[in-house]
Parts: structure tokens; C-alpha cells; sequence
């Protein structure tokens, strides 16, 4: 996503979780990214246009525990990642997951996986919120599931590529307009189910 917005032309300014295994947004750095928290101010001094919260993670061995063993520190690293790491601006797209979405659960098995799965349907809720807290406000805020992508989580696997994933993504955050706020939102355009 920092590599499309950059050729574009926004101004990016990007962290992660692990700067140090970040291999391409360490690549991509010297080129287009500001990396000092100092420079915000500067870059962006009336706010940003578009705040996308792309925080995810969970533990590979949760996908194999029934949902009535789930560890609860696991379950509290995880909603501490996918949840609490929100903010609000103009245009605020929250990373969630199909897999948070009850409506689809029997989809993908529905017996495992239960931090990352409960974390994404909180995302969804907090997202739904705050649509409805600031949405009279001018704010457009909403859940966005950005498919099954082959990243370090989505495995080699997955069927989509992340600059299809991206830019499916961007065209929804650019053409986002007071309707999509507070609905579900995937990279292809669709809307998911709660």
C-alpha cells in the first residue's frame, strides 16, 4: 500500500510492528517514506485525508485450538493489536477480515481461530461506532476486508496478490463517500455481512 500511495503522490508516513524484518518498507524508506514522528506535523499540518489502521496479527496455533480452549492472554494480544490500535480522521479505513464476519463464519470453519476471528468482528463493531459517533461530522469511517493476500499471514497460498489487494483497496478509500460510511467494506468492492 506505502509503494502505490507514494507513486501516486501522497505523502506517506508508515510504521509497523517490526521495523527491523520490515525488509520492503525499509527499501521503500530511502525513497518515498518519512520515518521520523517529528516530521508529522510537518508533512500533514491541517490532518490527513485518509488514515488507513492496518494493525493485524495472530497466532498461527490458534487456527488449530476449539474455540472453548482459547488462551486468554493470546485473546488479549490479539484484540490489544486488531482493536485498540484506532484513531479518527476524514477518511478512516479499519483493516478487518471476512474472518470477523458472523455471517460468513461457517465459510471457513467455524471451531478455530478464535482470537484473530473475535478481534475482526470487534474491529467491525469499534469501526460501526465511531461511523455512527462521527459520521454527522463529515467523517467517513469503515471496516475494510483487504482479501486473502499473499503476505507473511495470508501464506503463499492465497489467491490474491498485494497490489491487487492495494489497489482494490485504494479505489474504495478514494471513492468512500457519506453511504459507505459505517459499512463493511472488501477490497473488491463488495460489501460483507456482519
Amino acid at each position: 500500500m506505502v509503494r502505490q500511495l507514494a507513486k501516486r503522490g501522497d505523502k506517506v508516513i508508515a510504521a509497523c510492528r517490526n521495523p527491523s524484518k520490515a525488509t520492503e518498507l525499509q527499501a521503500l524508506k530511502a525513497v518515498f517514506v518519512y520515518a521520523a514522528v517529528a516530521q508529522v506535523e510537518a508533512i500533514a499540518p491541517n490532518g490527513f485525508d485518509v488514515l488507513v489502521n492496518n494493525a493485524g496479527i495472530s497466532d498461527d496455533g490458534a487456527w488449530t485450538v476449539p474455540v472453548d480452549q482459547t488462551d486468554l492472554d493470546e485473546l488479549r494480544t490479539v484484540f490489544d493489536t486488531n482493536v485498540v490500535a484506532m484513531s479518527q480522521k476524514s477518511v478512516i479505513a479499519n483493516m478487518s477480515s471476512i474472518l470477523g464476519s458472523v455471517t460468513t463464519m461457517t465459510q471457513f470453519g467455524d471451531t478455530v481461530g478464535l482470537p484473530y476471528r473475535a478481534s475482526k468482528a470487534a474491529v467491525n463493531m469499534v469501526s460501526v461506532q465511531f461511523a455512527n459517533l462521527y459520521g454527522k461530522q463529515a467523517l467517513i469511517i469503515f471496516p475494510l476486508h483487504p482479501g486473502w493476500v499473499q503476505t507473511d499471514m495470508g501464506g503463499s497460498q492465497a489467491p490474491l496478490q498485494p497490489p491487487e489487494s492495494v489497489s482494490g483497496m485504494l479505489n474504495i478509500i478514494d471513492n468512500a463517500t457519506p453511504a459507505t460510511n459505517g459499512k463493511c467494506m472488501q477490497w473488491n468492492g463488495q460489501t460483507l455481512g456482519w
